[in-house]
């Protein structure tokens, strides 16, 4: 899962319990997840900022990411 205002991605347990996988200030937004070829996925999309903006002038919020760990 995500935890957005942490910037981290987290797992929860068997018994529902929630740990920090990997937090990171470069996760911006992180609202994607994928595994693939045992590594994780993540898309990090700066959501907050962008959605702020209406001149759609998004200097200063790009470049967006996809980080890659492998598992």
């Amino acid at each position: 899962m995500t935890d957005i205002e942490h910037s981290s991605i987290i797992q929860a347990d068997g018994r529902r319990r929630l740990s920090t996988v990997l937090q990171d200030a470069r996760l911006r937004f992180p609202s994607a997840l994928a595994l693939a070829d045992n590594a994780l996925y993540i898309g990090e999309s700066a959501l907050l900022a962008a959605i702020r903006r209406d001149d759609g002038n998004y200097d200063g919020i790009a470049p967006f990411h996809i980080y890659r760990i492998q598992l």
